[in-house]
């Protein structure tokens, strides 16, 4: 099973001196793909006419948003215990 949809190969050439990253195609917004179309020029209704996602799209999608929501999460925290530490340590002084 070939996934064409998840990564393209875009430049196979590298150098000591260049940099490389490597991201998904992008073909629209989710909210286009949910049939809200308001934003969107004639000829590209066309492609997402009958676009259905594959299960490892849904699943990969699924993972980077609890990806997302965890380091929020752990940021947010650690700014909350950052404050903590710097009230209490700033009045014992």
């Amino acid at each position: 099973m070939v996934m064409e949809k998840l990564v393209v190969v875009v430049c196979g050439v590298v150098f000591r001196e260049s940099l490389a990253f490597a991201t998904e195609p992008v073909l629209c917004s989710l909210a286009n793909v949910l049939n809200q179309h308001d934003n969107l020029p004639q000829h590209a209704l066309a492609a997402l006419k009958d676009y259905t996602f594959f299960d490892v799209e849904i699943k990969y999608g699924l993972l980077q948003v609890s990806h997302v929501v965890f380091l929020f999460f752990v940021f947010f925290l650690y700014f909350c215990v950052m404050i903590f530490v710097q009230r209490t340590f700033f009045e014992h002084c």
